[in-house]
């Protein structure tokens, strides 16, 4: 290993031009690029890099991944009032801005309708499995994966004969 010394003005000459590189990930950028913006000692050095390269892929239950431009989700487990229920791989689901999230809710019985993904906030009756960001110009289309072991939707419902009762 070798030592390299440098005078105090020269150190600060350094780390003011390693305080000038910006270094950004942007889910539009496809291909990494570097450009120099300014001069002298306000010059600065912009790097940018696609935000999708993460290195990893989730596979995991509920994965979400872009296949044709369609959303496709991945088996996994639902815990509905502790009952526990697999649920199947969903393909094809048109990509918009917004939270992918499993959705159910109970009927006028108190069963449970059949869950289904669709793009909207996170409630709960909408368990969030991903963050879905389409961008207006490119249309290219961003998922931020949250990692679910098991989505849970617990819900009550106000009894049908308690309220006959109630207002009878």
């Amino acid at each position: 290993m070798s030592i390299v010394w440098l005078s105090k003005v020269k150190w600060e000459t350094l780390w003011s031009a390693l305080h000038n590189i910006v270094i950004r990930q942007n889910f539009t950028v496809k291909t990494p690029s570097a450009g120099i913006s300014g001069s002298g000692t306000g010059a600065r050095l912009h790097i940018d890099l696609p935000a999708n390269d993460t290195g990893g892929t989730y596979d995991g239950p509920f994965a979400v991944t872009l296949k044709e431009n369609k959303l496709n989700v991945s088996a996994g487990w639902l815990n509905c009032n502790g009952t526990f229920n697999e649920m199947a791989a969903v393909e094809k689901i048109e990509p918009k801005t917004g939270y992918l999230c499993l959705h159910t809710d109970l009927d006028e019985k108190g069963e449970w309708i059949t869950p289904e993904f669709k793009i909207t906030a996170p409630a709960a009756d909408a368990f969030p499995v991903a963050e879905i960001k389409v961008d207006e110009k490119t249309k290219a289309v961003l998922i931020r994966q949250f990692p679910v072991t098991v989505a849970v939707i617990m819900l009550t419902k106000q009894c049908p004969l308690a309220e006959v009762s109630r207002h009878g």
